[in-house]
């Protein structure tokens, strides 16, 4: 549909705590970027606060990444999209790293620090008459969509390199502001194909249609190394805008192209196939294919 009341709800990253806050009127296939601008507008509660989008699982989106991500791709089953103010997360990781660092420092036996430092004593031992000065949270239920509950369950299960570990979760909050990312730039198409039949077609399509001030992703060329496949495609396919399957006889047949088209079919992608073979659709994506135009390649 051309627009949705999509609702914004306000949550905490941790303990999955909600309030809504407002809808606005947006087609689903805007950017969140285009999202924050209107909430901005029509949504007086959020005015002046930083916030960071949640996806579906629960993580936090970094703002360089909203450009590339649609409203369709973030709406839970309510039609609305999460939202968490920034200064909140950021207050969360210095307590998880903070309480983490401690955990590390104390020794297991109160008794024998209170013995070794009189200093630690009233906080290790608490009496009636002098409680805690800084009394731990009670601590929150295990969310397995809480990014920043497993990465506190990972510091409070290791017994060394606490140090280590608070510095990159503090590098992590710099990461969810957008200071860096480790993603590569979103691409206005992306060529599929089965190397093994196509790998020079793509190539020279590519050079073609750079040629004409276009940027393409193609794997061979975007992919670093030692990073993981299928994310990698899997970011590529969504980031992009124009999906460009090469469909030479065996496209479709095999795994990754076939999750590829499939991915790039479900999140509404503008698809342009073009054609290797003499009957249309292909077998195996008939689904996909049965009433889409392509171009037939002529070998020019």
């Amino acid at each position: 549909c051309d627009s949705l009341e999509v609702g914004i709800v306000l949550t905490s990253p941790i303990n999955g705590d909600e309030l809504p806050v407002g809808f606005v009127d947006i087609s689903p296939r805007e950017s969140l970027e285009q999202l924050r601008k209107r909430a901005a507008v029509f949504l007086p509660l959020l005015a002046g606060c930083e916030f960071l989008f949640l996806n579906r699982r629960g993580w936090p989106v970094s703002e360089l990444y909203e450009a590339r991500l649609r409203v369709h791709e973030v709406l839970d089953h309510r039609r609305s999209v999460s939202v968490a103010p920034l200064s909140r997360m950021q207050a969360d990781v210095r307590l998880l790293a903070g309480a983490s660092a401690a955990a590390h420092a104390i020794p297991a036996c109160p008794a024998t620090a209170a013995a070794a430092s009189p200093s630690l004593a009233p906080a290790l031992l608490p009496s009636a008459r002098q409680p805690p000065q800084t009394p731990l949270p009670p601590a929150a239920p295990y969310r397995p969509h809480s990014s920043l509950a497993v990465a506190s369950s990972n510091l409070a299960g290791t017994a060394a390199g606490g140090k280590r570990h608070l510095e990159q979760l503090l590098g992590d909050a710099d990461l969810l502001q957008g200071r860096h990312s480790g993603r590569s730039a979103a691409k206005d198409m992306l060529i599929s194909y089965v190397r093994a039949e196509a790998a020079h077609v793509a190539v020279v399509l590519k050079e073609k249609l750079t040629a004409l001030g276009c940027s393409v992703f193609l794997d061979v060329d975007e992919i670093a190394l030692g990073s993981d496949w299928q994310d990698a495609l899997n970011d590529a396919v969504a980031a992009t805008e124009v999906f460009i399957p090469l469909v030479t006889p065996r496209y479709g047949a095999t795994q990754w192209t076939n999750r590829e088209v499939k991915l790039a079919d479900v999140l509404g992608k503008e698809i342009l196939p073009i054609s290797f073979i003499s009957d249309w659709p292909p077998r195996c994506l008939a689904i996909q294919f049965a009433t889409t135009q392509f171009v037939p390649w002529s070998g020019a």
